[in-house]
């Protein structure tokens, strides 16, 4: 959905015989530069080999009416949609508790969550992220396949030849998971204690890139 051409909801649906799943996410008042950082990267940086999605402009709708809460918009929402169909019906807020409680909602939770899920089928990509330490540059260019880290190259002016190399080894078919990601390198700083600060480094900056 947009505004005066500036994008600022991005949704999709399911229809199922007797139900329909919505999920989307509305920019309210978002930090845009920082958004920027992940919804528009450098076309180097960043060649995805499926769909390409749509770019357009975002916006705020704090921008329009700054007295716009998280509370109001959901009011608003539910009043338009009563208007819509013309009925008026209880609303279910599904917390946690309510979805373990009621078994097929718990699995379908578990399916949505679970990695192979939002990761596993993913198409194949590849990420550039780069960054200049007090140690050295260096630019970690991912190629990645199924949610895995297919294949990591590694170029660098730090004198740290080792570390590049074992780095551009044993990241290879690590999940593409923050958390898995950085268990590898917590490993390799035990195994390697000479370049436990390059690691603290590079962890501290990949957590960040990779969030």
């Amino acid at each position: 959905m947009t505004v005066d051409g500036k994008k600022f909801s991005g949704s999709a649906f399911k229809l199922s015989k007797d139900r329909a799943f919505h999920h989307g996410t509305i920019l309210i008042n978002t930090n845009i530069s920082r958004l920027g950082d992940y919804l528009t990267p450098d076309a180097d940086k960043l060649k995805a080999k499926g769909i390409k999605s749509v770019q357009a402009r975002v916006t705020n709708l704090y921008d329009y009416d700054p007295t716009i809460t998280n509370e109001k918009l959901c009011s608003g929402i539910v009043e338009e949609f009563f208007d819509s169909y013309g009925e008026r019906c209880d609303i279910t807020e599904l917390s946690y508790d309510t979805i373990s409680s009621i078994p097929h909602l718990q699995n379908y939770y578990e399916k949505m969550i679970d990695w192979n899920w939002r990761y596993g089928k993913t198409p194949e990509f590849e990420y550039e992220v780069s960054k200049r330490f007090e140690w050295g540059k260096m630019n970690f260019h991912f190629n990645m396949k199924q949610g895995k880290i297919k294949e990591l190259k590694i170029f660098s002016d730090a004198l740290v030849p080792d570390l590049i190399a074992s780095l551009m080894n044993s990241l290879v078919d690590v999940k593409y998971d923050k958390l898995e990601i950085l268990r590898v390198l917590a490993r390799m700083a035990r195994e390697n204690p000479e370049h436990t600060g390059e690691l603290k480094d590079i962890s501290v900056f990949l957590a960040d890139a990779l969030a």
